[in-house]
């Protein structure tokens, strides 16, 4: 065999070793995407009891979660600039299966900046919510931001969301805009 056959039978060796590896690979867990015009990457450790992405799943069609912006692998502490989110999204209408639209009773986007503990230059927006007519005359919940359940397994949530969170708390602030969409996924603490 010459040498250039051996180097192919090498490479083609290595390629296939390789492919596993990569399809092997863990998926990526937290929440990504951009808010207020800036990067949000909320990283989860892939586990349940993760202190910056956990949530529970509602069986009846609805989630609660929280997705912060953590720096650290064994010991997650809040980022330097911190941003987060909470959703608070209670099952309405006959139970779902996903893929599904969750009506929030709560969206929130919080930034601060972090030194050790303390947390200073606090902004908080919360997304609108309306009433609108329904079947039947029901109301219909609607919010300024709206967010997918994707899929759940049993154990992890995917899902995504966008909008605006178009409430600040602080007087004078302009509105916060979801570019596009956040994606989320993530094992969640319980299942109700």
């Amino acid at each position: 065999m010459t040498m250039t056959g051996a180097r192919v039978l090498l490479a083609a060796g290595l390629a296939v070793a390789l492919v596993p590896a990569v399809a092997a690979a863990k998926p990526k867990y937290g929440a990504f995407g951009k808010i207020n015009g800036k990067k949000f990457k909320a990283k989860s450790n892939g586990r349940p009891d993760d202190n910056c992405v956990n949530g529970t799943y509602l069986s009846a069609g609805g989630i609660r979660f929280t997705a912060g912006e953590c720096a650290g692998k064994k010991t997650k502490k809040p980022k330097k600039d911190f941003s987060q989110v909470v959703f608070v999204c209670d099952p309405s209408g006959p139970p779902k299966t996903p893929p599904y639209e969750a009506t929030c009773a709560v969206a929130a986007y919080v930034e601060a900046h972090v030194k050790g503990d303390e947390a200073s230059d606090e902004k908080a927006w919360l997304s609108s919510v309306t009433f609108a007519p329904g079947a039947n005359g029901i109301p219909v919940r609607q919010s300024g931001v709206h967010l997918r359940v994707d899929s759940f397994d049993g154990t992890v949530v995917k899902g995504a969301f966008s909008g605006v969170f178009d409430l600040p708390q602080v007087p004078g602030l302009p509105q916060v805009t979801v570019d596009k969409e956040v994606r989320f996924a993530f094992p969640v603490k319980a299942v109700q």
